[in-house]
């Protein structure tokens, strides 16, 4: 298991994203499962990005994170909101 914190700015910005969505309840349950798939196997369930990044899509949010392997934990440095397109 690893320990999730969200970094500051991530936290600033999800609360953003949450305030001005028309189906929070989509948002929350986002959270959550990225908070569990990354708690459980974060390099397993992610994309490698830049070197030390890595990067996770749970519609309808994206997160970029950092691994720390040795102490078991995962910080989310940034996350975004995206639309699905009509049809998806």
């Amino acid at each position: 298991m690893f320990a999730v914190f969200w970094s500051p700015e991530a936290l600033r910005r999800l609360l953003k994203i949450w305030e001005q969505a028309h189906d929070r309840e989509a948002i929350d349950r986002a959270v959550a499962r990225i908070d569990e798939r990354l708690g459980s196997d974060p390099e397993g369930q992610s994309e490698s990005r830049d070197p030390g990044r890595r990067m996770l899509i749970e519609a309808p949010l994206t997160v970029v994170f950092q691994m720390n392997e040795t102490r078991r934990m995962v910080i989310v440095m940034s996350v975004w909101h995206f639309q699905r397109r009509a049809g998806s």
